[in-house]
Order: structure tokens, then C-alpha cells, then sequence
């Protein structure tokens, strides 16, 4: 509760109204955390359904690739198998945090040991699906992944998309191709569940 984190500022003409800005700008910096790490959850959560109906458990990089080392030969990812471009989808009204696709596209200040700096899959995702999107699809983001979930969280976005990210994976794991593709043809009838 951003009203809980400044009672008082010293060293203010005008006490009440600093307060009201800092909490102001506290609930601020909630939302666009809150908004920030649902687009994280839900990142992991489309990755680990896939990889849960195509055969279980792998690690991240089997489906967006290697993190970029400084130095080195930048190696495939996934979103080089994306249209990053950022084209309305089938439902025109979705509302996105612009603050969150900056943080997402562009990085934070600071460099971070536990993740990347830029998130752009997370970006290509919250780009198509929005804050509504997101509090929808959030409901089936369960840790572990099983079954009935990741059928869940596919249909919840929309095919077009789901497709995409699908083809994509399918590009970057050329060892479960042919089982992501049973599921693309799955979901384009709309019969995930066998």
C-alpha cells in the first residue's frame, strides 16, 4: 500500500503536499513493478507450457536462445524469428504501460546478474496482449506447469498469436519441431486438450 510508505518528510516547507507527491509517485513505481513482472511471469509461464506439451522440462535458452555474452558472437534467439513490429492485433483497444515497454524494450538503469537487461519477447507479448491480456492470462501462469494449465494459457492469448510464438520455439528447438507443430495444428482447431 503505497499510503503506508511516507507518514512524514522532514525538511519540507509544505509537509502534506511532498507527501502526496512521493505517495503519488510510490504507486506509481508499484503499478509499473506489478505490470513489469506479470509480463516476466507470463514470459516464463507461454515458455514453460510449450515445452510442457512437447515433452517436458528444458532450459530457457532451448527456446529463446542464449543470453548475449559482451564480446561474443551474438547466437540465434527467438526473437529473431518474430515480426517485432508493432502492429495492431485482431482487438484494436489495448491499453499497455508505456513505462513497462520502455523497461522492456529499452532496459532498465542497471544491469542485472539474473536476468537479461532488455526483454524483447516480453516486449513482443505485452505489445499484442496488453494489460487486459495480461490479467487474463495471468490465472494460468502456475508453478510447475501442468497440462491443463498450459492448455489454458495458450488458448487464453489470442491463436494468431500463440502461432507465432509457437513457429518461433519451433525454429529455435529443432529437437521438439515436430511435437510443437502437432500443437499449432492442435490449437488451429481448437483441440488442445488431446
Amino acid at each position: 500500500n503505497p499510503e503506508t510508505i511516507y507518514l512524514s518528510f522532514r525538511d519540507a516547507s509544505n509537509v502534506e503536499a511532498v507527501i502526496r507527491k512521493k505517495t503519488a509517485q510510490a504507486k506509481l513505481n508499484i503499478d509499473i513493478a506489478l505490470i513489469y513482472m506479470r509480463c516476466k511471469v507470463i514470459k516464463f509461464s507461454i515458455l514453460s507450457a510449450i515445452a510442457e506439451l512437447s515433452g517436458g522440462d528444458v532450459p530457457l535458452c532451448f527456446f529463446i536462445g542464449d543470453r548475449p555474452v559482451p564480446g561474443k558472437a551474438r547466437t540465434k534467439s527467438i526473437v529473431d524469428y518474430l515480426d517485432m513490429s508493432h502492429k495492431e492485433t485482431k482487438k484494436a483497444s489495448r491499453t499497455h504501460h508505456h513505462d513497462v515497454m520502455t523497461i522492456l524494450r529499452d532496459g532498465g538503469d542497471s544491469e542485472v546478474s539474473f536476468d537479461m537487461k532488455k526483454d524483447l519477447f516480453s516486449e513482443f507479448v505485452y505489445s499484442r496482449i496488453g494489460n487486459e491480456g495480461l490479467e487474463h492470462s495471468v490465472q494460468y501462469a502456475v508453478y510447475p506447469m501442468n497440462k491443463e494449465n498450459a492448455i489454458l494459457l495458450l488458448e487464453s492469448i489470442e491463436s494468431d498469436l500463440a502461432l507465432k510464438i509457437l513457429s518461433a520455439c519451433a525454429e529455435m528447438a529443432a529437437t521438439r519441431r515436430s511435437r510443437i507443430k502437432e500443437i499449432m495444428d492442435k490449437l488451429c482447431k481448437k483441440d488442445l486438450s488431446n
